[in-house]
């Protein structure tokens, strides 16, 4: 599903990253049936941990249309993960994962009789599944510190994230 893979960073042919963030393209949706401008590419997140939040920032860049103005929404297709905008330093990373961890405890949960993993859902319900951030000449038009952060809750996993830009 994720082709390419070289020391954890998944790449898909024809696509190119500048950063460090294991993620692949395993689709491309670029333009729509009826016409309209609206670019949708997919990207893969190789996740290490249970509860580990990468910054995805230059892996959405890159999916983003050369010349692109307007918006992007940054879409995880999971119930387990979710996605903010939050400054990317590693320290500030570690204690967002801490606050997750201590927020919502691992165990009692009535859906773990299924599954197991009901503290995953609850913490990516607490962050959400999308974040909607301005494009200006196919850049994210983003705050100093801000970066896009995908918070993984169930892994380790290999995730898909959707950027959709209009």
């Amino acid at each position: 599903m994720f082709p390419h893979r070289a020391a954890g960073v998944f790449r898909y042919p024809g696509r190119r990253c500048g950063c460090d963030t294991p993620f692949s393209w395993p689709g491309d949706r670029s333009g729509m049936a009826d016409g309209s401008d609206v670019s949708d590419v997919t990207i893969g997140v190789s996740t290490d941990e249970r509860l580990e939040v990468r910054d995805v920032t230059d892996a959405v860049a890159a999916g983003l249309p050369a010349g692109a103005n307007g918006t992007c929404t940054v879409f995880v297709e999971h119930t387990t993960a979710g996605v903010v905008v939050q400054e990317a330093e590693s320290r500030l990373m570690d204690d967002i994962e801490d606050a997750l961890a201590s927020l919502v405890p691992d165990d009692g949960w009535r859906h773990d009789g299924l599954d197991g993993n009901a503290d995953a859902h609850v913490r990516a319900t607490l962050l959400g599944e999308h974040v909607t951030v301005p494009v200006s000449d196919g850049a994210p038009d983003m705050g100093t510190w801000q970066s896009i952060l995908f918070v993984e809750c169930d892994g380790p996993r290999e995730r898909t994230v959707r950027v959709i830009c209009e």
